[in-house]
Parts: structure tokens; C-alpha cells; sequence
């Protein structure tokens, strides 16, 4: 009868884990951080957009493909990219791309700098380097307020 009991318990136990377990949330993959180094920009100026994503270990980002001339963020363009990863805390490593900015859009209260896909595959023991699939991550477009020197109300130049 005690051992009825107690196989009892032990399963109730088990399985109230096992409950407990699936009711908690699993921790993000990655950690996105977005920020720009003004809120406003005059047309013409340059903006600078930096992007920063923890990730462990076993995560590797594809950074041949973040060149310039491979990257559209229109009505933006981009004059250069920076994009560095190092080590971070936790057993986790800092992915830090920088995009150097500017446009010539006019007319308009703000912009959206359009989301950017940041490609990256997990290195698993089993699979080499080139069986791993790309998976991709999308960076949430970005607000910036846009100022002109004509004055308000007046889409023409003055006489």
C-alpha cells in the first residue's frame, strides 16, 4: 500500500513538472536593440542606425551579404555599414551593425526606415557549415522625424 502511494506521488510530481515546465515561457533566442543617434534629420543630413542583437553562442551571422550596395532601405540610402560581432556576457556574443544613412525625401513629417533582415544559421554538431539552413531575422521598421527648411503649408520654392 506505501509503495502504491508513493509511486502515486511520484507520478502527480512528475507530472506537475512537466506542467510547470510547459507554462513557462522559453527564453528568447535573441535580444534586438535599435536606436539612432538623433530623432530628426534635415534632408541631406546623415543619420547614423545601430542595430544590436545578443545571441549565444550557437548562432553564427551571415555578415558577407551587409554591404552597401547589396542593401535597399529606400527612401534612404545608404553611404556605409559597419558591422562588427564580438564577445558579450552569459556565454552570449553582440552582433553590432551600424548604417550610416541619409536621404532626400521632402515634404513629409517623418520617415520609416524600412525593417532589415539580418540572416544567420545555428551551428549544430551534426550538420556542417554548409547543410545548416538561413534563417532570418526582421528588425522592426524605425520612426524618424523629418524637418525642411520651406516653411509650412508652402510646397513651392518662393519667388
Amino acid at each position: 500500500m506505501k509503495r502504491a502511494v508513493l509511486s502515486v506521488l511520484l507520478l502527480l510530481v512528475a507530472v506537475a513538472s512537466e506542467a510547470a515546465a510547459a507554462t513557462q515561457k522559453p527564453q528568447p533566442l535573441f535580444t534586438i536593440t535599435t536606436r539612432l543617434d538623433r530623432t530628426a534629420i534635415w534632408v541631406g543630413d546623415p543619420v547614423e542606425y545601430t542595430i544590436e542583437v545578443v545571441h549565444p553562442r550557437s548562432v553564427q551571422f551571415a555578415l558577407d551579404n551587409l554591404k552597401k550596395e547589396d542593401i535597399a532601405l529606400p527612401p534612404f540610402v545608404v553611404r556605409a555599414i559597419q558591422a562588427e560581432e564580438r564577445e558579450w556576457r552569459d556565454n552570449q556574443k553582440l552582433l553590432q551593425v551600424i548604417l550610416h544613412l541619409t536621404t532626400y525625401e521632402s515634404g513629409k513629417p517623418d520617415l520609416m526606415i524600412p525593417p532589415v533582415a539580418l540572416y544567420y544559421f545555428k551551428r549544430d554538431s551534426a550538420l556542417s557549415e554548409k547543410e545548416a539552413r538561413a534563417q532570418a531575422i526582421r528588425i522592426p521598421p524605425q520612426r524618424i522625424a523629418l524637418r525642411s527648411t520651406l516653411s509650412a503649408g508652402q510646397n513651392r520654392l518662393r519667388e
